[in-house]
């Protein structure tokens, strides 16, 4: 018997995580900022749910001329970007598929982005990558974002991808990216933080090796490095044992730890660290389907540039002392807190303000019935 499809806009599942991990996230780094409105990038699909919920929330300022300016978005074809630009006019959209485009090579500094290269025969292949070319262009400049939302939903760890994966390798052009200045050539309008939230579906339920391995390494050496991990472990998990985790039947505690551990290694690579403050939460539903029921995993956090900067550190430093006991913190916080399962019932019963009638009537308001 098939199963009836679910609709992700107007999920209450989806929207408890919304309303009650990024929305706060959002109006906090909001409020940090002084002079000017916060820059979103976002996988916000057609009504662009989480956009109108942060505009209504005040997160998100229109322009004088009543424009999502500082919104910028992906979605896969151009038509799907014209459909969300209809709703949030003003906003930046890119079409594409977005590890496809973060990853491709540039072509170099041609004239026209759009033109095929000399040295390149003039067919549609060619047209193709010169497009995915200036697509990534454009977003490269787009950069830095206040807010990142990546959500996924869809796996991290793909089956067929070279390792280490390329959703890893999209990520670090990211937060490589990330480092660019709001004005070009103004190194003093760089970043000092950004709000990252990174959605994925637990599993696959059978990892490669080099993926398992991966996941496991980076909890092992966190268990030797920090003696009082492995108490923490064993009250969270029932076990301190990483091989247990890694295949027991759910993955549960494995992928929880092991995804976020990936990410801040990945953050550390390109010179941020996440703020031990308030770690990183970490929330979880499922969802049914019809080969069986499958773990939707959020991940929130703050995030913050090491000082001093690579840019203002001698070739070959490690991480700076701040940042390395900022990892420590969040990595015991990590294995100690569970993450916060949420059920229907809770998302029923549950205040969530915006609702998703409030959102609704809101776009209705602005942009009319599409």
């Amino acid at each position: 018997m098939s199963m009836s499809p679910i609709n992700y806009e107007e999920d209450p599942l989806k929207h408890y995580v919304r309303v009650n991990a990024w929305l706060p996230l959002c109006r906090r780094r909001k409020n940090a900022l002084t002079g000017r409105r916060l820059r979103y990038f976002t996988f916000c699909a057609v009504n662009a749910v989480d956009v109108y919920m942060l505009e209504i929330a005040r997160v998100i300022r229109r322009s004088s001329a009543d424009k999502f300016d500082t919104v910028f978005f992906f979605d896969k074809t151009p038509e799907d970007v014209d459909n969300i630009l209809d709703r949030i006019p003003g906003a930046v959209g890119f079409a594409g598929n977005f590890v496809d485009v973060v990853l491709a090579g540039d072509l170099g500094d041609e004239p026209d982005p759009l033109e095929p290269p000399a040295d390149l025969e003039n067919t549609e292949a060619t047209r193709q990558r010169q497009r995915l070319a200036q697509t990534r262009r454009s977003f490269i400049e787009s950069f830095p974002f206040d807010v990142i939302n990546l959500d996924l939903e869809e796996f991290i760890f793909k089956q067929r991808d070279p390792f280490p994966g390329r959703v890893i390798n999209a990520l670090r052009n990211v937060f490589q990216w990330q480092r660019r200045a709001l004005k070009p050539g103004h190194a003093a309008s760089r970043l000092d933080g950004f709000t990252l939230m990174f959605t994925t579906q637990a599993g696959p339920p059978v990892l490669t090796p080099e993926y398992a391995s991966m996941l496991a390494d980076n909890i092992t050496s966190n268990l030797q490095a920090d003696a009082t991990l492995t108490g923490l472990l064993q009250a969270r998990a029932g076990t301190n044992d990483v091989t247990v985790l890694r295949n027991a039947h759910t993955l549960g505690a494995f992928f929880e730890i092991g995804v976020p551990k990936v990410l801040l290694g990945i953050l550390h690579e390109n010179d941020w660290y996440v703020d031990p403050e308030r770690g990183i939460r970490v929330f979880r539903f499922t969802r049914p389907s019809n080969d069986g029921p499958y773990d939707i995993l959020h991940f929130t956090m703050d995030v913050c540039r090491q000082e001093p900067s690579i840019e203002n550190r001698a070739p070959g430093s490690a991480a700076t002392a701040v940042a390395l006991a900022a990892y420590i913190e969040v990595a015991r916080g990590l294995v100690g807190a569970g993450p916060i399962v949420v059920t229907d019932d809770m998302a029923v019963l549950a205040e969530l303000r915006p609702t998703l009638e409030q959102i609704r009537s809101r776009q209705r308001r602005l942009v009319g019935d599409l």
